[in-house]
């Protein structure tokens, strides 16, 4: 979904193009759209990561982290 938005902004679809499979169709014109949707993926997966480890910090270690940031 991300990468179709992303189409529509270039102009490279448009609104009336949107289906599950028209969408797929259209990453498939050019190679940059799977480079974006490889991105996206990658960006996705280390947010996650950060997320992940974020939540297995203790309370005390969170807070101080958010301490030193503020700073």
């Amino acid at each position: 979904m991300t990468t179709f938005g992303v189409m529509l902004l270039f102009g490279a679809t448009d609104t009336l193009d949107y289906s599950a499979t028209d969408g797929i169709g259209l990453v498939d014109d050019d190679w940059w759209w799977y480079a974006l949707y490889l991105g996206l993926i990658i960006a996705g997966a280390i947010a996650q990561v950060r997320g992940t480890n974020r939540l297995k910090a203790t309370m005390r270690q969170n807070w101080e982290a958010e301490r030193l940031a503020a700073h």
